[in-house]
C-alpha cells in the first residue's frame, strides 16, 4: 500500500479493509510520515504497543519518493530532476519567495499536447505520473530537502488535466490537513485549455482551488498553429467554459 495515494479518510477504510483497525492507527501512520518522515511505525508511541502490527506496517506500507538524479541553480531556482522508479525522468523547480517556497511540479512523463515551442511536447506522452508521483515530488522537497513549500503550482512536464484522475486524487491528498497540508488556495492547476478537463475540474470540491490558462496567442488562426489543443477547444468556447468556472 503506497502511503503517498491516500488521504486520512482513504486509509481509514483501507486499514478497516484490511487490518481491522481504525482512525487511531490512520493518525499515527500520517503522523509518522508526514512529521517525522518515515515509515518506522514501531516507533510511535501509539503503534509501537502493537509491535506485531507495527511491523507488519512497516512491511506492507511503502513510501516510495523519486531519485534526486541532477540539481541545477538558474539565479534563485533550483531545478530538480527526479528519476523514478521505472527509470523514467521527470523535472520539478523550486521558487523562493520571501518566507516559504513554490514548487513547480509535473503530471506527466512527456506531453501530448503537441504545442509548438514546448520541449516536452516533442517526446510525445511516454506515460501518466501516478497519484505517488505527483505527491512524491511536493513530499521529497518539503521532507527530504528541507524546502519550506507553501504553494504548489502544476506547470511542470505535462498537461494535469490530461491525467485527470490521477490530479484529482492527488489534490485531495495534497491539501489534507493530517498529511502536507497545503491549502487549496495555494494550489495552482495550469492548462494548455483543455475545455472538458477545465469542466471536470470546476465540478470537483475545491472551490478556492487556483487554475490558470496558457493562452500565448491572441485569435485562433495564429493559436491553431502554436497550440493544437486550440482545434478542438477555440477561443471562444474556451473563453465560455472560462466564464463558468467558480470564482473564489
Amino acid at each position: 500500500m503506497e502511503i503517498l495515494e491516500h488521504t486520512y479518510t482513504s486509509l481509514c477504510d483501507a486499514l478497516k479493509d484490511r487490518y481491522g483497525r481504525g482512525r487511531g492507527d490512520a493518525q499515527a501512520i500520517l503522523r509518522q510520515v508526514h512529521r517525522r518522515g518515515d515509515t518506522r511505525f514501531g516507533e510511535d508511541p501509539s503503534l509501537g504497543r502493537s509491535p506485531d502490527l507495527a511491523r507488519r506496517y512497516e512491511r506492507e506500507i511503502t513510501l516510495a519518493l523519486p531519485e534526486v538524479v541532477d540539481r541545477l541553480e538558474e539565479g534563485d531556482t533550483t531545478k530538480l530532476l527526479f528519476r523514478l522508479a521505472d527509470g523514467a525522468t521527470i523535472e520539478s523547480v523550486l521558487v523562493p519567495m520571501a518566507h516559504y517556497t513554490t514548487i513547480c511540479v509535473s503530471s506527466q512523463v512527456g506531453c501530448r499536447m503537441g504545442c509548438a515551442f514546448c520541449q516536452t511536447g516533442k517526446l510525445g506522452l511516454v506515460r501518466q505520473l501516478t497519484t505517488a508521483e505527483i505527491v512524491a515530488q511536493v513530499y521529497t522537497a518539503k521532507m527530504k530537502l528541507g524546502a519550506p513549500v507553501r504553494n504548489v503550482v502544476f506547470m511542470g512536464m505535462g498537461e494535469p488535466l490530461d491525467n485527470f484522475a490521477n490530479l484529482s486524487r492527488a489534490l485531495a491528498v495534497l491539501s489534507d490537513q493530517r498529511g502536507l497540508d497545503i491549502a487549496p488556495r495555494h494550489i495552482t492547476v495550469s492548462t494548455v485549455g483543455l475545455g472538458s478537463g477545465i469542466r471536470r475540474l470546476a465540478a470537483l470540491d475545491q472551490p478556492l482551488l487556483n487554475l490558470a490558462v496558457s493562452l500565448n496567442a491572441p485569435d485562433d488562426a495564429l493559436r491553431d498553429r502554436l497550440m493544437p489543443v486550440n482545434r478542438n477547444t477555440p477561443l471562444e468556447e474556451l473563453g465560455e467554459i472560462l466564464a463558468a468556472y467558480p470564482l473564489h
